[in-house]
C-alpha cells in the first residue's frame, strides 16, 4: 500500500515542482548586463606617495602627470587642509620638479602636494599624506 501511495504521489510532486520552477524562470524579469567604462585619472601625483618621509633641507623629486595639453602647472604644499607654501607658482609641465625642503617648515605627518594646471584650479590632483621631519 505504501508503495502505491509513493508511486501516485511522486509523479504529482515532480509535476508541481517542474511547473512552478519553469514559471519562475520564464516569468523572471530579464536583467540587462552592462559594463561600466573604465575611467582613467587625467591627473596624478606619483611622488610623494603615502607614508614617505622627507627630511628638512633635503632635495626631493615631486613627480606628477597632467594632460599634455597643459603647458604650465602650479605646485602647492598643504598641511592637513591649510595651504602652507606655494612651491612653484608657474612652471613648465615637465612632470618632475626637484624641491629643496625649507628648514623652516613645521615637522608633521600631514603634508600633501597639490599639482594644478596653471590658471585652471579645476584641473588638479593631490598626493596622499606624507611626512616632513
Amino acid at each position: 500500500m505504501k508503495i502505491k501511495k509513493i508511486l501516485v504521489i511522486f509523479p504529482i510532486f515532480l509535476l508541481l515542482l517542474t511547473t512552478s520552477c519553469s514559471e519562475r524562470i520564464t516569468n523572471a524579469p530579464e536583467k540587462e548586463i552592462t559594463s561600466q567604462p573604465i575611467v582613467l585619472k587625467k591627473t596624478m601625483v606619483y611622488s610623494p606617495v603615502e607614508g614617505d618621509l622627507w627630511n628638512l633641507g633635503s632635495v626631493q623629486k615631486i613627480s606628477w602627470h597632467v594632460p599634455e595639453n597643459v603647458e604650465f602647472v602650479k605646485i602647492e604644499l598643504l598641511r592637513k587642509t591649510e595651504l602652507k607654501l606655494i612651491i612653484q607658482e608657474k612652471i613648465t609641465n615637465s612632470g618632475v620638479f626637484e624641491w629643496i625642503i625649507p628648514e623652516v617648515l613645521t615637522q608633521s605627518v600631514h603634508y600633501r602636494i597639490i599639482i594644478s594646471a596653471f590658471g585652471r584650479p579645476d584641473l588638479s590632483t593631490m598626493s596622499e599624506y606624507f611626512s616632513i621631519k
